[in-house]
């Protein structure tokens, strides 16, 4: 009898999975851009800069059939980097400071192989080892064979690690890093508002994004740029625009501390019937009191834009080399 699939939270990141409204009109741009699966972190004992430590970056793939190797030992059919990625390493620019890898995996998640982009073989681990010299983490959970049923390797891969790391292991991906002739100009992340509030849609991202955010600032300082998150409806007319600094962290890590205490009250007492109603409780209520008078204070870091102001941004923003030069 084959072994029942272990619970997954809710909370599961179905990377490459979504399907959104801006993914979607972004594509229809003829302007650069890559997306990062994959970004291993976790946190630092500290309230100073960095707050977070980023292990690793994983680009993974993956065969039904773990028997198939090639005859220098490689798992067949392994995918890689794409072109830009590998470029941007080999110019030094993704990433000096974080190890970047290609991740081969059988169905099962009980062996890996790993390599650097453009590499044209790897070391074959078990996840145990993976998940120890790659990810810089204990292990949890070693993953039985039964609990993954998806055909996509982003997905099991995003949901394997919730089940076979522990809690304070982060994994999240960067939606969006903008090229304009080969440099990064902009790392972007894109969320929805629930709304046709696009201000409350972002701050519902900022009080439950402290990791986020610091991530994003994180890497964009490594790759010389700056973080904005942008804040989107379905119909596309018009968007929020926030360029995220070192100064707003404090801030938001203390909105989602908040966050995080009143929906477990909301829980505790009954008022809300599932997590997901006491977060985002927790967040209106957060958003009447201070929430608001926050947002205001960042009116100068802040825009909002019709969509055609937004692609004029998009398309103007420069290489840095260039603005510097000139």
């Amino acid at each position: 009898m084959a072994e029942a699939p272990k619970k997954i939270s809710k909370n599961v990141e179905m990377t490459g999975e979504r399907t959104r409204a801006y993914d979607l009109w972004r594509a229809d741009l003829s302007l650069d851009f890559i997306g990062l699966p994959f970004v291993e972190y976790s946190r630092l004992p500290t309230k100073s800069w960095p707050r977070f430590t980023i292990n690793a970056m994983v680009f993974p793939s993956w065969s039904e059939d773990s028997s198939r190797h090639d005859v220098n030992g490689t798992m067949a059919n392994s995918h890689g980097s794409s072109k830009s990625i590998i470029s941007l390493i080999d110019a030094g620019v993704l990433l000096k400071e974080i190890p970047v890898f290609d991740v081969y995996l059988d169905s099962n998640f009980q062996v890996f192989e790993y390599r650097r982009p453009g590499a044209k073989s790897g070391l074959r681990v078990d996840s145990a080892e993976f998940i120890k010299t790659v990810l810089k983490q204990k292990p949890e959970t070693i993953v039985s064979p039964f609990v993954f049923e998806t055909a996509s390797s982003s997905a099991a891969y995003s949901a394997w690690h919730r089940v076979a790391m522990p809690s304070s292991a982060g994994v999240m991906d960067i939606d969006f890093v903008e090229l304009r002739n080969g440099e990064p100009v902009a790392l972007i992340e894109a969320t929805k508002a629930n709304s046709a509030d696009l201000e409350y849609g972002l701050f519902s991202f900022l009080s439950r994004g402290f990791a986020q955010a610091s991530i994003y600032i994180q890497l964009a300082e490594l790759l010389s740029t700056d973080a904005y998150v942008v804040t989107y409806t379905d119909e596309m007319q018009e968007v929020e625009v926030l360029k995220l600094s070192r100064s707003m962290i404090s801030h938001i890590d203390d909105f989602d501390r908040k966050r995080q205490q009143l929906a477990k009250e909301f829980l505790g007492n009954k008022a809300a019937q599932s997590r997901s109603q006491a977060q985002g409780m927790a967040v209106g209520e957060l958003f009447a009191d201070g929430g608001q008078e926050f947002l205001r204070s960042l009116i100068k870091q802040r825009r909002k834009w019709a969509i055609g102001e937004y692609v004029d941004w998009l398309t103007n923003k420069a290489p840095l080399r260039s603005r510097d030069a000139g």
